[in-house]
């Protein structure tokens, strides 16, 4: 008897984790598209692509645990990647995630580095 109350506990436990951790909702949707992150005023060269992000998670999907994503974030995270000044071409989307425990909501955008000559 006591061998089946240590499989059923064990059993318990397991399906609990899974269901505490899994992901039950998930929406990917494109946010915006820029021709460029900041006004282009002189001449530039491209430094390469880049890829930035900024995230957010909410418990129990209403209680602020991080700062606010946002999308100046990333694209700061791209340019700083690549130690640039700007991008341009740049698309953006977001991205919703809802767990048992809490949402994370966050942006990624992706473009071309550029850097301004003197």
């Amino acid at each position: 008897m006591r061998k089946i109350m240590k499989k059923i506990t064990l059993i318990i436990i397991l399906i609990s984790q899974l269901f505490l951790s899994s992901c039950f909702y998930s929406k990917v949707k494109p946010l915006t598209v820029m021709s460029a992150s900041h006004e282009i005023t002189s001449e530039y060269e491209i430094i390469g692509e880049a890829e930035g992000f900024s995230s957010e998670f909410k418990l129990l999907w209403f209680i602020p645990v991080t700062p606010r994503m946002s999308l100046n974030n990333a694209l700061e995270d791209a340019i700083r990647s690549k130690g640039g000044n700007a991008m341009i071409e740049v698309t953006a989307q977001s991205e919703n995630e809802k767990w048992i425990v809490g949402t994370i909501d966050s942006i990624r955008v992706h473009g071309k580095v550029i850097r301004f000559k003197k």
